[in-house]
């Protein structure tokens, strides 16, 4: 089966708190979260070897994403509480469409990069998602 949609090529991010709510364009490098559950020690002093169980809450990874730098920042940003209503759009190859992914997060990190391709700065961003992904 071809993969004719998981390109970061022409995606496209919607971070309220960042660029004034419009999308982050040409974002190049997107890491998308899977969905985990941590093991719990619960090893006692009677315990012949360590013991685990699963813990009743899914987490999930952050998003990192990577894009070029517009030098808009908000830089009230990181020391804010409040989650934002992300947005990610990745289109399908050859093709006007594609799927965007809908989620609650923390912006818990932004990082200017240096300038390696063409001189061209970027800023890689991490999302701590708090919602599950959707897509539509």
């Amino acid at each position: 089966m071809a993969n004719n949609w998981k390109i970061a090529g022409a995606a496209k991010i919607k971070v309220p708190a960042l660029n004034s709510g419009n999308y982050i364009e040409d974002c190049t490098i997107i890491g998308f979260p899977n969905e985990m559950r941590s093991l719990i020690e619960i090893t006692a002093l009677n315990s012949t070897r360590k013991e685990f169980v699963l813990s009743d809450i899914a987490d999930s990874d952050e998003i990192t994403f990577t894009a070029p730098y517009t030098g808009i920042v908000n830089s009230g940003v990181l020391t804010t509480s409040a989650q934002s209503s992300c947005q990610i759009f990745l289109p399908k190859l050859n093709s006007g469409t594609g799927y965007t992914y809908t989620f609650d997060a923390f912006i818990t990190k932004m990082e200017v990069t240096p300038s390696e391709i063409d001189g061209k700065l970027g800023w890689t961003i991490s999302l701590k998602p708090t919602t599950v992904l959707t897509r539509s």
